[in-house]
């Protein structure tokens, strides 16, 4: 069966997360700092009235920033209680948080699709990524997409940046 992924780059990393939990893409956002919070949470962005918490993902994945590029783009993604309603429909999304929740990335790619087969299970390290962060890896035209478990990166037990983090 076909799963959709919208792709990003962090670095020259290539990823990718299940479209059905993406709610919209913004670029060139404004993000208010707030302290204190832990070093992955870059801020507060007002999204139409609604405040959104941004997290810098090449931080909470603990990549290094090897390019020298700087996250100017956001995927905002849609709360537990919108992707409720998209379980009830019959679809198998994860759960995300329960406030909207931006992961900031360097560049957004395109939209792939993926038939399961070709999903292969993530050894130990991907990219210096912890495979417990990854859902699956796909060898696509000389580049490997790798797939994110974005419930298992927003979960709060996976923090390992502060002592006291923030549950978005």
């Amino acid at each position: 069966m076909p799963a959709q992924f919208a792709t990003f780059f962090l670095g020259n990393d290539y990823f990718g997360i299940d479209v059905l939990l993406v709610r919209e893409i913004n670029q060139n956002m404004v993000v208010t700092e707030v302290d204190p919070s832990p070093v992955y949470i870059v801020g507060l962005m007002n999204l139409r009235g609604q405040i959104v918490t941004v997290a810098d993902l090449k931080v909470k994945l603990g990549i290094e920033d090897k390019a020298g590029v700087s996250g100017e783009n956001c995927i905002v993604l849609k709360t537990d209680e919108e992707l409720d309603r998209l379980r009830d429909k019959g679809f198998g999304v994860s759960k995300t948080a329960k406030d909207i929740v931006g992961l900031m990335v360097d560049r957004i790619g395109d939209m792939v699709t993926v038939h399961e087969d070709e999903m292969e299970s993530a050894p130990a390290n991907v990219n210096g990524v912890d495979s417990r962060y990854i859902r699956g890896i796909v060898k696509l035209d000389g580049k490997l997409l790798v797939v994110l478990n974005v419930q298992t990166v927003l979960a709060m037990e996976n923090c390992n940046q502060t002592a006291d983090c923030y549950k978005v």
